[in-house]
């Protein structure tokens, strides 16, 4: 696995490595932004950030962006109303495999009020398959002022920092897999 660190226009000295062990993100509310092909380790590194942020006292919330979504989509305002308290409470936010699926304006605007609840305060974490670069927003046409208004708290100029994963998948073969 090779990882890469993109500066920002305040980009960071220290190595990515460095940048995680120190916890710097966790008082700063500094977004991450892992991006990488399938199985190259984005939600493993992630997730080593939640332990290390878990083993400094901090709580932190792992979702799957697709099961959210999907969860969004059954659940009512009452229930999205909960979940969202319930979110603000935890100081790391990971969500896992963002733009695997296209957000709908309902869902847009529930990520959006997420995010802005812990906008530069609270750290959130993005793995995902999308370049930073090049990357198109996983959010319908029909609401393009969500699209900005929620890559503007997602992704904050200077204060998101972006780690490029690459090399082949770790996953291995299904023999390999079931052992």
């Amino acid at each position: 696995m090779t990882l890469s660190l993109l500066k920002g226009i305040n980009g960071p000295t220290l190595s990515t490595p460095e940048l995680i062990a120190a916890g710097e993100y966790l008082t700063a509310g500094t977004n991450w932004y892992i991006s990488g092909n399938t199985g190259c380790g984005k939600t493993m590194l992630a997730c080593a950030m939640g332990w290390r942020a878990a083993e400094n006292g901090y709580s932190v919330k792992f979702l799957r962006m697709p099961d959210l979504l999907h969860d969004l989509c059954i659940g009512d305002d009452r229930w999205k109303k909960n979940l969202r308290e319930r979110l603000k409470r935890f100081h790391v936010l990971i969500l896992d495999d963002y733009g695997i699926d296209m957000l709908n304006a309902s869902q847009a605007e529930f990520l959006y009020n997420v995010v802005e609840d812990r906008y530069l305060r609270k750290p959130v974490i993005l793995t995902t398959q999308i370049d930073f670069e090049s990357r198109r927003d996983p959010v319908s046409d029909d609401s393009p002022h969500t699209r900005e208004a929620l890559c503007d708290r997602l992704f904050p100029e200077g204060s998101t920092r972006r780690v490029k994963l690459t090399g082949p998948s770790r996953r291995g073969t299904k023999d390999e897999i079931r052992g």
